[in-house]
């Protein structure tokens, strides 16, 4: 029995319509705040669990520090490449040359030593102004030509490849290498790669640039909407060409690392860091701010293509998995960026 007033006979209040109303849209708020959870660190989450597995599968070989250790030294150069990828990206722009702009700055900087004789400081400085020029090349085409970001760069890639071949005749450079550049590849102080010394302090400050500057909040903007943007005031072509120079200079550092850490530089190796990065560059949008391309996911993707690939080859896998699984990775993670982008659009 309920009284008129909306109360129980023990004098306790009534439940109303409103109130479970109410309780409709507080379900779906909890709700989409999980979806979030979920879409920010489902990915980590992930990769979490596959390292559990193969920790717990293969504790011999894969959880040994000699592995993991070359896992993580190993993987020094394509998490430059892959960030050098996500940052005209950010622009809605793909840039496809940021693998021949690896091999050419490692070619130059493998000349200028092999050949030259130019000491280690000067032949990379060299290879680092010649990569950042091919980005300074694409951004003007891009920006004042307006030529597509992807004829430009699939264009260029394929002028460094036939001129890096036409330099090289196809012979890689291994005499002449400065033996620092090297002890530098193949070091490592208190047990972490030194190489890693060198590429996590220019990632962080890629995500400083990116995240927390007014040139990152340009480039966001630009990528989102270009029109708005320069309605808004944000010099656009600045800001795109910029984009472009800054990831030639991240795939040139990654080009001299490649010497370093191969003890070559070869004028194929280059091409073989496009899918990959491409891969964690697409994948970045799926971890910590889902449906932007950004730095830390960029990382969380590289390595868990890593450990899966390096588990994988220690499970016995055929080789050739390799590639199916960076292609597979690309194809997911390009649909998964695309998927999350539009429920950020939503919101």
């Amino acid at each position: 029995m309920t009284g008129t007033d909306g109360t129980s006979d023990s004098g306790t209040p009534r439940p109303t319509a409103d109130a479970a109303a109410a309780a409709i849209p507080a379900r779906g708020q909890r709700v989409r705040a999980s979806v979030r959870i979920v879409q920010r660190f489902g990915f980590f989450t992930l990769f979490v669990l596959l390292f559990a597995w193969f920790a717990i599968r293969l504790p011999d070989t894969f959880l040994t520090s000699l592995n993991l250790r070359n896992v993580v030294a190993n993987q020094a150069v394509l998490v430059l490449v892959a960030a050098a990828a996500i940052v005209p990206l950010i622009g809605n722009n793909l840039d496809l040359s940021v693998g021949a702009i690896l091999g050419l700055s490692g070619v130059v900087a493998g000349t200028a030593m092999s050949d030259y004789g130019w000491p280690l400081a000067v032949a990379v400085m060299v290879a680092l102004a010649v990569g950042t020029g091919v980005g300074l090349i694409n951004g003007l085409l891009v920006t004042k030509a307006g030529v597509n970001a992807i004829i430009v760069t699939l264009g260029m890639a394929a002028v460094l490849g036939g001129l890096i071949d036409w330099y090289t005749d196809g012979q890689s450079i291994t005499i002449g290498l400065s033996r620092t550049l090297l002890r530098f590849g193949s070091g490592s102080w208190l047990g972490i790669p030194k190489m890693v010394y060198l590429w996590l302090p220019l990632l962080v400050l890629a995500w400083v640039l990116l995240s927390h500057t007014p040139y990152g909040r340009a480039l966001h903007a630009v990528g989102s909407n270009r029109d708005a943007a320069r309605l808004v005031g944000i010099n656009v072509d600045r800001t795109v060409l910029f984009s472009f120079v800054l990831s030639a200079g991240l795939a040139s550092v990654a080009g001299v690392l490649d010497v370093a850490r191969t003890n070559v530089a070869s004028p194929i190796s280059g091409p073989n860091f496009l899918l990959p990065a491409l891969s964690a560059a697409f994948l970045s949008a799926s971890a910590f701010k889902p449906g932007v391309y950004n730095i830390p996911g960029s990382v969380l993707a590289v390595f868990f293509i890593a450990i899966s690939v390096n588990g994988l080859a220690l499970s016995g896998v055929e080789p050739w998995i390799n590639q199916v699984f960076n292609g597979a990775a690309l194809v997911v993670a390009a649909t998964v960026s695309v998927v999350l982008g539009r429920l950020r659009l939503l919101k």
